[in-house]
């Protein structure tokens, strides 16, 4: 299996949700190469990517369009564009 390669993808998204839905307390500290080791088995890692969506937001909501102009702006964490997870 030493050589075979695999993409790894993370849908930050969904795995924030399913992070909190398991009770982990601190996802800022989760150990995303970890996961993406875990889940190439053996297999060679050539590339690895967390990605977020677009923050979507009601008018009425002022955190969700906070979060929403800054994603615009580039300014917070959440842009739409692909991360790289080298450095988590």
């Amino acid at each position: 299996m030493e050589d075979e390669k695999v993409a790894i993808y993370i849908d930050g998204g969904n795995l924030y949700h399913k992070l909190k839905d398991l009770k982990v307390p601190n996802t800022t500290d989760f150990n995303y190469y970890g996961l993406c080791e875990y889940l190439a088995r053996g297999r060679k890692i050539v590339v690895h990517r967390y990605y977020v969506g677009v923050v979507r937001a009601k008018k009425d909501d002022k955190k969700g369009q906070r979060l929403r102009k800054a994603q615009l702006v580039g300014t917070h964490f959440f842009v739409n564009f692909v991360y790289t997870l080298m450095d988590m």
